[in-house]
């Protein structure tokens, strides 16, 4: 199979066509051909001329970016008694500093165009380096080098002689993630035999698949040297969540990067029935990166555990389940395609092949999978900021001010008590109250959620990290509407674990 990206900007030499000047081909083509559509596809199939006009920017159904190489492709029209021939068609890409760049396809035209099949279209390739702001494009048709010009009709004006803008969105679209591999210790009903293993053709695996599906320049993905060593069932995947949260504060790992824990499990636990688990952040900010975590059974490279990795990043991104099969949990209420599909065609860097608009969007339980323009604008903003915050030297956080302490309550009777280094900004549902050292009793607000799994989540906003509540008594406030989920837990007594106690952060880690 021809694989003409080896990098997501950069073209490989296999994929040269013949470059020069539209000028050069010959005259325009005659008898009434017209240009139909322009789709520019970087993932997502975005159309730049539609019935017979320009489509500006704003009225296109996403974007296109920076320094990402896109699949140009342009269909035709002919009249009623169009003579078959070949056609040669030309882009031509005019960057803001006037430099006019020129590629050239010919195809034997006796039909109009139809993207449905290969030959449909005439298709040019543009690396990433030719994706740049400000620039315009224009597609022209021609006759070729000894076409009999005195026996064709006169050329129809209906080709655009003027340039239509490309719509590149500047900036930098870049995802940070650090594979942490999860060794497994438990005697379970499933053969595993440690952390999985990431050598450089793996890793690569991981780059491709996260990379054609999501709108990114380029994608650094690194591999934790120190396994997660998990030594309790895989049944509660949010157990494993909530480590890999921990271990970010551990690790003071920036905001803007994705911790994905790699396991190959001993057992899997009747009440998960399913091959990963992610946190799904409220919103793209600095106070949610630890939300950025997502775990996945990667035992065995290959389609399935890639799947698994870019349906779980997906989630840490933002992105809610899509519904197709009906099965999907907490899917999003206002998905626009019917039955979860794309809905466009979508280039594949990976693969270089189209996808066509019937693929299930990869936030589904459907499969074949691919991505959309719904899909598309929702991950492209997020990648945006994040990188942004790296570009701009995200500061090392400063001592242990403004901390929050994250309880979970897990249905086995077990719990766990960590500190994150960052305020909260969840809604309160609930009061908390403790006794200081001095003996003065505190109250303060206290969010209580559940998440899959049905644990229970408390986040409690701290003054001061190193001073932490040894017992906290939940109860209801007159001022906070009581769900259920906080009636439960009314009067409850949480005592913290003497490790927890004994433990002071240091700021400079």
């Amino acid at each position: 199979m021809r694989r003409c990206v080896l990098a997501l900007g950069v073209a490989a030499a296999a994929c040269a066509v013949e470059r020069y000047p539209g000028d050069e081909v010959g005259v325009y083509a005659r008898g009434g051909i017209a240009l139909d559509s322009v789709t520019f596809d970087q993932g997502v199939a975005v159309e730049v001329h539609a019935d017979g006009k320009f489509v500006s920017p704003s009225d296109r159904p996403t974007h296109l970016i920076q320094g990402r190489g896109a699949y140009v492709r342009a269909t035709w029209e002919v009249p009623e008694g169009w003579e078959p021939r070949e056609i040669a068609a030309a882009l031509e890409l005019t960057q803001i500093d006037g430099t006019v760049t020129s590629q050239v396809r010919r195809r034997w035209i006796d039909g109009p165009g139809d993207l449905r099949y290969p030959d449909g279209a005439f298709d040019w390739f543009l690396p990433g380096e030719m994706m740049i702001p400000a620039s315009s494009w224009r597609v022209g048709f021609y006759e070729i080098e000894g076409a009999r010009i005195d026996l064709l009709p006169p050329a129809a004006h209906t080709l655009p002689r003027a340039r239509g803008p490309v719509g590149v969105l500047p900036g930098r679209h870049e995802i940070e993630l650090l594979v942490v591999p999860i060794d497994h210790q438990f005697s379970g009903p499933m053969e595993c035999e440690g952390p999985p293993e990431f050598d450089a053709a793996r890793v690569q695996e991981l780059y491709d698949y996260l990379g054609r599906i999501n709108p990114v320049q380029d994608l650094v993905i690194k591999v934790r040297e120190e396994p997660l060593v998990w030594t309790e069932s895989a049944a509660n995947l949010t157990k494993i969540l909530d480590a890999l949260s921990e271990l970010r504060e551990t690790d003071n790992a920036p905001p803007y990067v994705y911790y994905f824990g790699a396991i190959d499990p001993c057992d899997w636990g009747s009440t998960a029935g399913f091959a990963g688990l992610a946190r799904v952040p409220n919103e793209p900010t600095r106070e949610y990166a630890w939300k950025r975590v997502a775990v996945g059974d990667m035992r065995r490279p290959g389609h399935p555990s890639n799947e698994t990795f870019v349906h779980e990043i997906g989630h840490t991104q933002g992105r809610r389940h899509v519904p197709c099969k009906g099965t999907e949990g907490n899917p999003v209420d206002d998905y626009p395609v019917e039955l979860g599909k794309t809905g466009s065609y979508g280039f594949d860097h990976f693969r270089w092949a189209i996808h066509p608009p019937a693929h299930a969007d990869y936030m589904s339980y459907c499969d074949p999978t691919w991505v959309g323009a719904y899909g598309w604008n929702q991950v492209r903003p997020v990648i945006q900021r994040l990188t942004w915050w790296k570009d701009h030297d995200e500061p090392v956080r400063e001592g242990a001010e403004g901390a929050t302490l994250m309880i979970s309550l897990y249905p086995d009777g077990a719990s766990k008590w960590w500190i994150r280094r960052a305020g909260t900004s969840a809604t309160a549902t609930m009061r908390a109250t403790w006794y200081d050292e001095g003996g003065d009793l505190i109250a303060r607000p206290i969010s209580v959620h559940r998440s899959t799994g049905e644990t229970t989540h408390l986040e409690l906003a701290l003054d001061d990290a190193r001073t932490l509540p040894r017992t906290i008594t939940l109860t209801s406030d007159e001022a906070i509407p009581l769900p259920l989920l906080a009636a439960a837990l009314h009067g409850r007594v949480l005592h913290a674990p003497e490790a927890l106690l004994e433990h002071s952060l240091d700021p400079t880690r």
